[in-house]
């Protein structure tokens, strides 16, 4: 993907935690995660399809991973959109839950058929598609969880233990293993702990939010995440450029305008690293001075 996998995971889950405690304490400010994150996908997408993949990494996406990161973001963009139609009262709940079940439901089917061929061909191609399907199965029984008066027992735990499994099947560092099942220990005792009653709803988002929120230090990777916050900036200018270009030149900039633009800018067939002077250097560095 455009980021590491569990990058972009915790970054979602980060959004969404804060979204649910906005809901639970009913403040009209749980609508900034749910914006934050549809901007933030959205420039990832554009960043994506328009192969701008090398202002985050310098090697160039393969087909897989390019269309993983589009699709998946579209899917979350997707339940984005309607959680803010529920927040804005655009609709019924009610509606809003049909639609969004049927199209979990999709979802879950085509990652099962395909996670079925993957394995069949002994790749673990499929370990990011299930973690992130546990993402949205995560997201939507806590929405319905917070949004209706209905008892889900031991829905909400399901997801997280079949993530922690995961990550622990794919995770290789000792110390990051030790961290991350302390904290995933603590998720799963909280979800427990919620669906018997033992805590409030309140304290456990509280407690999950601060929990993700460690899970993001602990990781190594808070440069990406901090990456993605400011992506949406990107693409503001994206769209700002079009715009200027549109009025000033009478005409609508085309995708191969951008991105010859965008290879005029950065150079990177020019660019020549310390360490690849040196593998090319003709000179004989065993001869004496």
């Amino acid at each position: 993907m455009l980021f590491d996998r569990f990058v972009f995971i915790i970054y979602i889950l980060f959004n969404y935690s804060w979204l649910l405690l906005g809901i639970v304490y009913d403040s009209p400010i749980r609508i900034i995660p749910v914006v934050s994150l549809l901007l933030s996908l959205l420039s990832i997408q554009v960043v994506t399809i328009f192969q701008l993949q090398t202002i985050i990494q310098h090697q160039k996406l393969d087909f897989n991973s390019k269309w993983s990161t589009i699709a998946w973001s579209g899917i979350h963009l997707f339940l984005c959109l309607f959680f803010s139609i529920d927040i804005l009262e655009l609709t019924n709940i009610f509606a809003v839950f049909a639609i969004l079940g049927m199209f979990i439901t999709l979802v879950s089917v085509s990652v099962l058929i395909m996670s079925c061929k993957v394995i069949a061909s002994s790749s673990d191609d499929w370990i990011p598609h299930v973690h992130l399907t546990c993402v949205c199965f995560w997201i939507l029984s806590n929405y319905l969880y917070v949004s209706l008066p209905v008892n889900l027992p031991f829905m909400t735990v399901l997801p997280v233990i079949l993530m922690f499994i995961l990550r622990l099947y794919e995770t290789t560092h000792r110390f990051t293993i030790c961290i991350e099942t302390i904290l995933f220990s603590i998720a799963i005792a909280l979800h427990i702990c919620l669906d018997t009653q033992k805590i409030s709803s309140i304290r456990f988002y509280q407690m999950i939010s601060i929990t993700i929120a460690l899970m993001i230090l602990i990781s190594g990777e808070l440069k990406s995440i901090i990456m993605i916050f400011f992506l949406p900036f990107l693409c503001i200018s994206f769209i700002v450029y079009s715009l200027l270009y549109s009025v000033l030149y009478k005409e609508q900039p085309s995708m191969q305008y951008f991105t010859t633009k965008y290879n005029d800018f950065v150079r990177l067939d020019d660019l020549i690293l310390p360490i690849e002077a040196f593998e090319n250097d003709d000179e004989n560095w065993d001869e004496k001075l």
